[in-house]
């Protein structure tokens, strides 16, 4: 049964929003969410430094995107879910409030409001799975891909909203893991990888020590099927 959303303001406090705890499984903990009751009877959402989708006159929902490395590019890729924990709250007549769509950086003009009489205001939105692994890319030495998840999704048509609070992801492939070998990489993209890629921490191992002035650090490289070498001068 969906809980009554009676506040102008609920917020939720969580954890954090995507943490991964190795090569191939995640778990999603919802962080801070904000819905908020603006004019027109429009309930707004927000997560802090989560941006929204942006697709003119559909609900202006969360969508949280992270680029994760594949542990090997054989096969076909999915995302498994599980130990999922939700919440639904009646929305008791309010609509989510529409986006207006990617805007310039620079509008000279204000940009007028989207309706909510569209198809997306007319049953479950968005459809398909909250949690999906869009079709991997290849960046040097990395084979990856992005990870998307869809924390909240509504229901005009029944009057509810649905929040995911948590759950378990573990990227999933067709194939098995090939034989790995070793490959020197070029040091400068270690720290861009550790930027880009949110499980890069788990494929990089800088414990082996080989002189005082040389760190090896370890990580499986998808596109060679290679143990990949990174030598950086300490």
């Amino acid at each position: 049964m969906a809980a009554k959303l009676s506040l102008c303001c609920f917020v939720m406090a969580e954890s954090a929003k995507l943490q991964a705890v190795s090569q191939e499984k995640f778990q999603f903990r919802l962080s801070d969410i904000e819905l908020k009751e603006v004019e027109n009877n429009l309930l707004h959402i927000k997560m802090p430094d989560v941006p929204a989708l942006q697709i003119r006159g559909e609900p202006a929902l969360p969508v949280l995107r992270e680029a994760v490395v594949l542990p090997h590019e054989s096969g076909i890729w999915s995302a498994k879910v599980s130990n999922v924990q939700k919440t639904t709250l009646n929305l008791n007549g309010r609509k989510v409030a529409p986006s207006s769509g990617a805007l310039p950086i620079c509008a000279q003009h204000i940009v007028e409001a989207a309706n909510v009489s569209g198809p997306a205001y007319a049953g479950l939105y968005p459809q398909g799975e909250q949690v999906q692994l869009e079709n991997p890319y290849q960046w040097r030495d990395i084979s990856a891909a992005v990870l998307q998840i869809l924390p909240v999704t509504v229901d005009h048509a029944s009057g509810s909203l649905e929040i995911l609070k948590s759950c378990d992801i573990e990227l999933v492939s067709t194939e098995a893991s090939p034989t790995i070998e070793r490959q020197v990489v070029d040091p400068d993209f270690h720290s861009v990888y550790s930027s880009v890629y949110s499980n890069f921490e788990h494929f990089a191992d800088s414990s082996l020590l080989v002189t005082r002035w040389v760190a090896h650090s370890l990580f499986t490289s998808p596109s060679s099927n290679r143990m990949l070498v990174i030598m950086q001068i300490l």
